[in-house]
């Protein structure tokens, strides 16, 4: 990941994803066995890492960044006697083979592609470097955006929120959008993406024509204006859910949830009623997913077999049901399913 040079640019990076920490934390939680050695790989403020140690402290954390002022931060800011961080990249090798518990990957991986050539495949060869350092049984957990199906669809945004200028932070959604499509991907040799305009389907607001993939990847970035140009550098999705799971059994690892995630602060803040996206046929579609979940357990000779509890394999319900400001309830969720996971099966206490 490219450093962010502006202090200011940091602070604003820090604080929205530390918004997003304790869904982060309850999410991947429930797949630690509460010893050993993880590594929270593209770690940031280290806030996550530092929840990790001490909801586990059992646990020994290795929070993993490459930009070294956010590992000199995560230093300053947290010390435990079982935390750690360290510069590193995340896509070579840092860890021994076989000495790691489990890997966190949350909204890094696509960094890896977009300032990488956006090859996608290099986000696969970041797993399997990853996959080495897990010890038999250890798990990979991914938490990042995923790539909708690909399809022709219509977005209707508004052309009256703002003005008709090429100034993020001033455009209107419908200005910011016809910006978008001539410099996505802005790092790539022939940015831009293919985007027409066509009839309109009401007063104020403007209809464009595109793929789903190109309209996830704006509806999902629309609203990070104090920072466009370093966001439009990065293409968020790379893998829809098939290709992370086909990337996962390919290194070995065997697939224990996948799930997109619709996150419902922003679906309800930065998407209902704030964009339209419509099928081929005028049908309108459900908001893109705003992440992925995916955990698989790295497997040896003799497959390896763990009760996951269903919820797991369907997170939104929880997701919806539990998302809250307050880490200690997000928290008990994960540790309760931790709990459920180690019930044996059929027992009163799992359903």
């Amino acid at each position: 990941m490219r450093a962010r040079s502006d202090p200011d640019a940091y602070e604003r990076y820090l604080r929205g994803m530390d918004a997003s920490m304790r869904q982060k934390v309850a999410l991947t939680a429930a797949h630690v066995l509460c010893e050993g050695v993880v590594a929270d790989m593209g770690c940031g403020s280290g806030a996550c890492s530092d929840a990790l140690a001490a909801l586990y402290p059992e646990l020994e954390v290795v929070g993993v960044d490459a930009d070294p002022e956010m590992v000199a931060r995560a230093r300053a800011a947290y010390a435990r006697d079982n935390l750690t961080f360290e510069v590193g990249d995340i896509a070579r090798p840092i860890f021994d083979d076989g000495s790691l518990e489990a890997i966190f990957d949350s909204s890094v991986l696509h960094h890896v592609t977009s300032f990488g050539g956006y090859r996608h495949q290099a986000a696969g060869d970041a797993m399997a470097v990853q996959a080495a350092a897990l010890r038999v049984g250890g798990v990979l957990i991914v938490r990042d955006f995923v790539a909708p199906e690909s399809q022709p669809v219509t977005l209707e945004v508004p052309a009256d929120d703002g003005e008709e200028t090429d100034d993020p932070r001033r455009a209107s959604t419908a200005a910011l959008l016809e910006r978008f499509a001539r410099e996505a991907r802005s790092l790539h040799e022939r940015p831009g993406i293919a985007c027409e305009r066509v009839a309109d389907a009401r007063p104020g607001w403007r209809r464009y024509a595109l793929d789903l993939r190109a309209a996830a990847e704006f509806v999902l970035r629309k609203d990070y204006r104090a920072d466009w140009e370093a966001e439009v550098q990065e293409e968020y999705t790379y893998f829809t859910q098939a290709e992370f799971e086909a990337h996962m059994a390919a290194i070995g690892l065997r697939v224990l949830a996948s799930t997109p995630i619709r996150n419902p602060w922003i679906i309800r803040n930065r998407v209902r009623g704030k964009v339209v996206l419509s099928d081929a046929h005028g049908r309108e579609l459900e908001p893109p997913a705003t992440n992925i979940l995916v955990a698989a357990e790295k497997v040896g000779r003799q497959r390896i077999y763990r009760v996951v509890p269903s919820g797991l394999r369907s997170l939104q319900a929880e997701i919806d049901r539990f998302w809250t400001d307050e880490l200690d309830l997000l928290v008990a969720d994960a540790h309760e399913l931790n709990q459920r996971r180690n019930r044996p099966a059929g027992s009163g206490e799992d359903r």
